[in-house]
């Protein structure tokens, strides 16, 4: 695989397509409970092509990045 400025390439096969799911909620308080998603990848790439491929792509994918590092919240005068 490699990165470059427009995401990830996977060199070992080609990506055929992607679905990404994603789920979250809040408690009673309104505190996020946490997000989580999932990733089905169509692939002629090994299984282990693909984890890698996914992983890269988790590290510098920008919702997941923004969401990790959090945000504060403040109301304008």
């Amino acid at each position: 695989m490699e990165l470059s400025p427009f995401g990830v390439r996977a060199s070992a096969g080609t990506l055929r397509s992607g679905v990404v799911g994603a789920d979250g909620g809040f408690d009673d308080d309104w505190r996020s409970t946490g997000v989580t998603y999932e990733v089905a990848v169509d692939s002629p790439a090994s299984a282990a092509d693909v984890a890698r491929m996914s992983a890269a792509v988790d590290d510098v994918a920008e919702i997941p990045r923004a969401l990790r590092a959090g945000a504060p919240v403040a109301r304008r005068s």
